[in-house]
């Protein structure tokens, strides 16, 4: 992304009820599929500013991967956790079998070889590692939020699975979500397709009221998920665990 679009980001992530209900879902998904192994290494690739660090830390020892050097600069300011710099699939600065879990929270979607990105990854998992990831989903929603944030692709769910699975990964659960919303959500995008809103606006906090009744809305599937498999939405999640290939 561009320095503007990662400067709007870090402003707004700790406000914006995408940003929040997207947390309080992982958070929920993370708690019914991931061991809380105090000892065990946490990654989040492309952390970003730093917003999920505190999430991920009550599940072990978390470290932020981050390649933007401003980013970085945020989240060390923001974070008690160590933050490096990295990306992928090439420059991970850690060695193969080293981490428990990896966490790419909408990162996949900005990486041009997308499969050689989910291989890297197995090789740095541990034996029966935790691959956790969100994306966003359905081409149909692309809008020029998509084109602001320098995004490749939106993803089927069946499209993604057959990437991870056959990058190495066994699939333990996977669904669409941000589901309730999704009406209202296509709805703007497709109205934006015929009359074009400014990169910045797209980042903008809606005004108080609507950003609490988006946050409440959105926030209701994490009584959804993770029992439930929506069947689509406007983001999908992920939960895959590293199996040896014989």
């Amino acid at each position: 992304m561009d320095t503007q679009a990662y400067i709007e980001i870090a402003r707004v992530e700790g406000r914006h009820w995408w940003y929040q209900g997207r947390r309080r879902i992982i958070n929920t998904v993370l708690s019914a599929y991931l061991p809380t192994y105090v000892s065990q290494r946490i990654a989040e690739i492309g952390c970003g500013a730093g917003g999920n660090l505190p999430v991920l830390a009550q599940f072990g020892n978390v470290i932020g991967i981050e390649p933007c050097a401003m980013m970085r600069q945020y989240a060390i300011q923001r974070s008690i956790h160590t933050i490096v710099a990295g990306s992928l699939p090439d420059n991970i600065p850690f060695e193969n079998d080293s981490l428990n879990v990896i966490c790419l929270f909408d990162v996949l979607e900005h990486i041009e070889d997308d499969y050689a990105a989910l291989t890297a990854i197995y090789k740095i998992l541990t034996h029966n590692g935790t691959l956790a990831l969100t994306v966003p989903a359905l081409p149909i929603l692309w809008s020029g939020l998509d084109d602001a944030a320098h995004h490749k692709r939106r993803y089927y769910k069946g499209d993604l699975r057959l990437k991870v699975e056959t990058a190495g990964f066994r699939i333990k659960y996977i669904t669409y979500f941000n589901t309730l919303l999704f009406p209202a959500i296509l709805g703007v995008r497709l109205m934006q397709r015929l009359v074009p809103t400014p990169p910045d606006a797209h980042f903008a906090i809606p005004s108080p009221w609507l950003n609490s009744l988006f946050l409440n809305i959105f926030s209701l599937e994490q009584y959804l998920v993770p029992r439930f498999l929506l069947p689509f939405g406007v983001s999908i999640i992920l939960i895959a665990q590293k199996v040896h290939r014989t």
